[in-house]
């Protein structure tokens, strides 16, 4: 039997200046992940840093997902298989 992953939904903020607002938790959560599906890669990047200023962004997998790109599921799936022990 394969096993399950989860799939976390993140809060962003509207403006930097309301990162106080999210709870601590959220940033615990980020830490530990190393694939995203995002809007905006430039964007989503930026955010992650300002949440820890010690993530490496280039250990990252981030997956574009928008009104123009449908989320690659396959390609996701496949690099968290790599990344099982």
């Amino acid at each position: 039997m394969s096993q399950k992953g989860k799939l976390y939904l993140i809060p962003t903020v509207l403006s930097a200046d309301a990162l106080f607002s999210l709870p601590p938790y959220i940033t615990d959560t980020v830490r530990e992940l190393r694939i995203f599906f995002v809007e905006n890669e430039r964007t989503a990047r930026r955010f992650l840093k300002s949440l820890d200023r010690s993530i490496d962004i280039d250990k990252l997998q981030l997956f574009l997902m928008n009104e123009h790109n449908p989320p690659d599921t396959a390609a996701a799936k496949n690099s968290c298989r790599k990344a099982s022990p």
